[in-house]
């Protein structure tokens, strides 16, 4: 008889193959376990785009069965991340054969990463955080980059006080990060600058696809050699302060799908970026209270923002106008996904309402003013009827309006 250490053992073997899963899922079921349903119902959902009618119920179901067991973070039926600190690494070992596991999240309180290194595998682990407590010794950051259990990364997360150039560089020339596409680098208390020199110049500009930067100082002269880059498609600027050096990406502009800044003074900077061709897809602003309705009419009007499919605005000085202007300039016939949270009320809700254009949107996050008359108009609309997530957190809802939207957007809604 197949004992339950072997059907472990074959999903960890297979991590990407749901079949020892599901085998897995009816021994479990069998036994009155409900781990077996979370399960099926888990790879079930990763079959699914999350704009088909089926995904909704799924997940639900998913969520109550995980409350039911207790988890959290679940994927296809097991837990996704596993948490450690330095001093408990001895387990990672008996821990990587019980799940398989996508991501290793490992906090270190100053830089030494030595019994990390220790380990010659990390099982099913495909994405590694890394959170240090201090700069990482050039010396550690030579044997990270000779550690052969990076060749298994899709993902690199380095977190906390990072270190200098020259240690930067000895990372990205690793030979085992061939397989890496996305790269984070977030650095905590001071505003260093960021590694792009080294970055562009090393083996990595060819393959990366996805760059995170949070924290960092972004110098004029380094920013286009982002350009550099060739395989970038996803750029994130989170609290770079980068201001003028907008303008020095439009060497990487052209291939970018996606765009998030969360920082403050880009206004209208991040219009005149905007200004040429470009593939963008998807836009995301942070504004820290510096982006206004006259800076998204100065958005609207170029002629990238045609193509994009995925708009949100945040932290933001927005008013109604704001959906007044995409409305007026005809901007929400190619949206999908509409996101503004801060500063819209009744009659921007109204407007949107009140737009057949509003028929192509899949997703809408919106508002924090919102009362009663606006919340009605958006559950009597007859064009926001293709909708699967309708976020209307924070507003105005009474009781009755809620039931009103409930009725309307059903198991779509997030009030």
């Amino acid at each position: 008889m197949t004992t339950e250490d072997e059907l472990i053992a074959a999903i960890v073997a297979a991590p990407d193959d749901d079949a020892p899963r599901l085998v897995y899922a009816d021994w479990l079921t069998e036994r009155g376990d409900l781990r077996g349903e979370l399960i099926v119902v888990g790879c079930a959902l990763a079959r699914l785009d999350r704009y088909d009618p089926r995904w909704r119920p799924l997940r639900r179901r998913e969520l109550d069965l995980e409350s039911q067991l207790k988890l959290g973070n679940i994927e296809r039926g097991f837990p996704k991340v596993l948490g450690l600190k330095m001093e408990d690494l001895s387990t990672l070992p008996q821990r990587l054969q019980q799940c398989p596991y996508e991501h290793l999240d490992i906090t270190v309180r100053d830089d030494n990463i030595g019994p990390l290194l220790a380990h010659k595998s990390l099982g099913t682990v495909k994405r590694l955080k890394l959170t240090l407590g201090a700069p990482l010794a050039h010396r550690r950051a030579i044997a990270f980059a000779c550690w052969e259990p990076l060749a298994q990364l899709d993902a690199l997360e380095l977190e906390g006080l990072l270190a200098e150039d020259l240690t930067f560089g000895v990372l990205f020339e690793s030979p085992h990060l061939r397989r890496l596409r996305h790269l984070f680098l977030a650095h905590y208390k001071t505003r260093p600058t960021a590694p792009l020199r080294v970055l562009c110049g090393s083996g990595l500009a060819a393959t990366l696809q996805e760059l995170t930067l949070a924290g960092f100082t972004l110098p004029i002269p380094d920013m286009p050699r982002i350009g550099y880059l060739r395989a970038l498609r996803r750029l994130s600027l989170l609290g770079c302060e980068p201001h003028d050096q907008l303008g020095a990406l439009d060497t990487a502009w052209v291939r970018l799908e996606t765009l998030f800044l969360s920082a403050s003074g880009i206004d209208d900077r991040i219009a005149s970026l905007l200004e040429g061709e470009s593939r963008l897809r998807r836009l995301s602003i942070d504004g820290e209270r510096s982006f206004d309705t006259a800076s998204l009419r100065r958005l609207v009007g170029t002629p990238a923002l045609r193509a994009v499919s995925s708009l949100g605005v945040r932290d933001s000085k927005l008013d109604d106008d704001a959906i007044a202007t995409l409305v007026d300039r005809g901007a929400l016939s190619g949206l999908q996904v509409l996101s503004m949270d801060d500063g819209i009320g009744d009659r921007g809700a109204e407007l949107l309402a009140a737009t057949p254009e509003a028929r192509h949107l899949r997703e809408l996050d919106l508002g924090n003013r919102i009362g009663v008359a606006g919340l009605r108009a958006l559950a009597a609309s007859p064009h926001l009827q293709n909708l699967v997530f309708v976020g209307l957190f924070r507003n105005r809802a009474t009781r009755e309006i809620a039931d009103e939207l409930r009725a309307r957007f059903g198991e779509w809604l997030y009030l």
